[in-house]
Formats: C-alpha cells, structure tokens, sequence
C-alpha cells in the first residue's frame, strides 16, 4: 500500500531547483514514520547532487540514486566546505576561453564574495539564498562602488555558482532572481569621448609611435587589449584593412581611415613583424 507524505512542484526557472526541493521535503518527514520504518530515498540521475546526498545522509536515511556514466569527478569540489582552501583562478573550466584581465577580474569578484559569504556559513552558498546574494550587492552599494564596478562583481560571484553547477557541489542559481545594479546618473553627463579637437591636439605633441597609437585608438577605435594584440600581420595596408581580436576571442574587420593608413605606412617594411606597437 503507498500513500503520501509530502510533494513539491518545481514551478520553472529563476525558483528553487528540484533538488532543494527534495531535500524540503524529506525535512518535513514526520516521527511516527521516520521510528518504526528504515527510510531508503530512491532518486534517479537529476538528484546526484552531492548536497541532495549529504542532506540524505544527515537526515540518517539510505539512498539508492543513479548516477550518469558520462559523469566526471576528477578534480571537482566535493562539498562547499572545500571553497575555504580552494583557488579562484582554479575554479573556472572555461578559463583558457578569456582574456587575462577577464581573469584577473573574475578573481578579483570571487575572492571578494567568499570574503563575504564565507563568514555568514559555508551551508548558505549550497542553498537558493537570495538574502545572501542581495545583501551582497546592498554591501557594496554602501561601500560606495560605482553600478559597474558592482555589476563586474556580480558577474564574477554569479560564475563562481555556474561553475559549482558544473561540479555537481550544488543547484541553485541565487544571483538569478538578484537584480543589477542601476546606474541612476544620466548618460549625457558623464565624461564623454575625447572631442576631435582634443585628438588634433594630441597628434600635435606625438611622435611616431605615439601618433599611430593614438590613431589606433581613436579612429580605429581598439580596445586596450585590442591595441596591445594588434600585429603587423593582422593589418593590410594595400585593402587598408585590420582584424581585430576581441573579447572572447572573436575577430572583426576594421577598415582604416587615411590618417591611420599613412602613419602605418611610415614604418618600413623590414619592421612590420610582431607587435604594431613598440611599448
């Protein structure tokens, strides 16, 4: 004979995950069943998760839960109490895909919430946990950073749980139902874009190398990243084209303007190998 205890229903993305709400469920487990019966949880492969599997065991149950044949343990975090020792810059399984200073950056915003999050407890980053995540951006909305330092921040902390995801430490997704930070200041009054006069100034004082750098940035409009992986052999002066590498890897073609055509062409041809730039 089968009757129920308890049910939950997974009611979509952005809401607690059906491993959450498994292990709720098997809280609510009453005395009179768990004393005179041994509990054995059945689960299939969606419930592999190692923090469904340690509620299980705390709970004193026996599981029996099917595991994918495709699935990979080497090198992945266990449990979340293994963040504590855990480098930032080896969490990532995507990282060769970004640049450095993406990297650097997703450190930076790692290590700056596991600062935070760490103190609170190890067990609110297994949970959806908005308060957390909230309290976090409301943290650094005091600390005065601008909306895009914080949404930098929030990017970073919201892969670190991607990537947890991806290890099977955990399931929920708390920086989805968590908000970006709103720049409340008006776009036309920050600083705006060096004004063509201004440029003319610049190229007045330039030497050479600092005249095509310039050019480079400003009528080719490069990156920082851009300016410094930029290479003689990415640039045709004859079609008066460029490729360009951007962020994440991808490729553009730019078309040079006169200016910018003729600075390059001032560099002898014996020298166009390697970097276009000398710094």
């Amino acid at each position: 004979m089968k009757f129920p205890v308890a049910y939950r229903v997974y009611k979509g993305k952005s809401t607690p995950t059906p491993t959450t709400l498994a292990r709720e469920m098997l809280r609510t487990i009453p005395d009179f069943i768990r004393s005179p019966f041994r509990i054995r949880v059945l689960a299939d492969s969606g419930f592999e998760a190692a923090v469904f599997l340690d509620e299980v065991r705390q709970l004193g149950f026996e599981f029996v839960v099917g595991v994918r044949t495709t699935r990979r343990t080497e090198r992945r975090y266990r449990s979340a109490r293994q963040l504590d020792h855990a480098q930032p810059a080896g969490l990532w399984p995507w990282r060769g895909a970004h640049q450095p200073h993406t990297i650097r950056s997703y450190t930076t915003g790692v290590r700056a919430y596991l600062a935070y999050a760490l103190t609170l407890g190890w067990k609110r980053l297994t949970e959806h946990d908005t308060d957390l995540t909230i309290g976090y951006i409301r943290g650094l909305e005091g600390q005065g950073m601008k909306p895009g330092t914080i949404n930098s921040r929030r990017s970073a902390a919201r892969a670190l749980y991607r990537t947890l995801r991806w290890a099977n430490v955990l399931e929920g997704d708390p920086f989805a139902d968590t908000p970006r930070a709103h720049d409340t200041e008006d776009k036309w009054t920050k600083l705006e874009a060096y004004s063509r006069e201004d440029i003319n100034a610049l190229l007045a004082l330039a030497d050479a190398d600092e005249t095509r750098f310039l050019l480079l940035g400003a009528h080719g409009a490069l990156r920082m990243s851009e300016l410094i992986g930029l290479r003689w052999q990415h640039i045709d002066l004859l079609k008066r084209v460029m490729v360009v590498t951007g962020k994440a890897r991808k490729t553009a073609t730019a078309h040079l303007t006169a200016a910018l055509t003729e600075s390059l062409s001032q560099v002898p041809e014996e020298e166009r190998e390697g970097p276009v730039l000398a710094w």
